[in-house]
């Protein structure tokens, strides 16, 4: 099974990548940057950026599932129009992606870390 995940960089998207990997998966994830560190040797990864949609073409392309995990988080410190950017028109320009080369499931994760830790 061909699958996507974006949020690849972070604690959830990390671990899933490696067990997906290790259980047989073609994992491909999506990255900002070329610079991952301890993936899995078999694991493909694509640059692109959720925000800017001509960057997402193809990416989608014979893949079973996508795991989205991508998003901005308090602790990243950006304004509200970035974490719009991100997390409703990042999501947004994934799923149009996904809708165009048919991917047949999408999973979208989320956190508790969207509230802060206040």
């Amino acid at each position: 099974m061909k699958v996507l995940v974006t949020g690849a960089t972070g604690f959830i998207g990390s671990n899933l990548v490696r067990r997906l990997a290790s259980e047989g998966y073609e994992v491909s994830v999506l990255v900002r940057s070329r610079g991952m560190r301890n993936l899995p040797a078999k694991v493909k990864v694509i640059k692109g950026d959720l925000t800017l949609s001509p960057t997402l073409k193809g990416v989608a392309k014979g893949r079973d599932v996508v795991f989205n995990l991508a998003a901005g988080l308090p602790h990243h410190h950006l304004t509200d129009d970035d974490y719009i950017e991100i997390n409703v028109n990042g999501l947004k320009n994934l799923l149009e992606e996904c809708v165009r080369e048919k991917v047949k499931r999408f999973i979208h994760v989320s956190t508790v870390g969207i509230y802060g830790t206040g």
